[in-house]
């Protein structure tokens, strides 16, 4: 049984500024290298439904190379699967980031956020399970890192640790049961609404 509840900003402090994320969990801490590409899955339905624009063929392409390769795939690389210029993806990136569909490194217009995923490395760790095999991701926070779980549609297992003391962690996912090893708590900072007022630090 996993429990849900908003926290303060003040128990907040204790964590560095690039841990600090809109949503922890409190009650676990452990090193995972980079996601390792390998096994191909299932490219999710939501992703095969979208309306047929440009932007959202990037939007989908961008999801189906995350996917099957593991990693954030870059301009570039999208624009390569497309066989359109990368200008052309590089504003339609833009685009789907003013629409709060992606969050871009600043400077370099590269993927930050393809939410729930994370192209950067990050204390949600998120293990997947299919008959194609075994997979890790990263997830931007703990509702991301479930939503990793949710969206390849397979059982899993977030390895974090406790916002408060650093403990070691883990949050499965089995048949839509949700347990956390030790017991634990799900702690939202701040209200769903204000997320985007700064979707990095928040």
């Amino acid at each position: 049984m996993i429990q849900v509840r908003h926290r303060s900003h003040a128990t907040y402090s204790r964590q560095p500024r690039q841990v600090r994320k809109e949503a922890t969990v409190t009650g676990s801490c452990v090193c995972s290298g980079p996601p390792v590409p390998g096994y191909a899955f299932a490219v999710p339905s939501w992703l095969r439904i979208m309306p047929y624009d440009f932007k959202n063929r990037v939007r989908v392409r961008l999801y189906q190379l995350f996917v099957e390769s593991g990693r954030c795939p870059s301009i570039a690389e999208v624009a390569g699967a497309l066989r359109c210029s990368v200008s052309d993806v590089s504003a339609a990136f833009q685009d789907l980031a003013a629409a709060h569909m992606l969050v871009l490194q600043p400077g370099s217009g590269e993927v930050l956020m393809a939410n729930p995923l994370s192209a950067v490395p990050t204390p949600f760790v998120v293990e997947t399970q299919a008959d194609t095999g075994f997979r890790s991701w990263y997830g931007n926070c703990i509702w991301d890192a479930l939503g990793v779980i949710a969206m390849l549609q397979n059982d899993g297992r977030v390895l974090t640790s406790c916002g408060c003391c650093g403990e070691s962690m883990s949050v499965s996912v089995c048949k839509g049961e949700v347990e956390t090893k030790p017991p634990g708590i799900v702690h939202f900072a701040i209200p769903a609404k204000h997320w985007w007022d700064d979707i990095v630090f928040n």
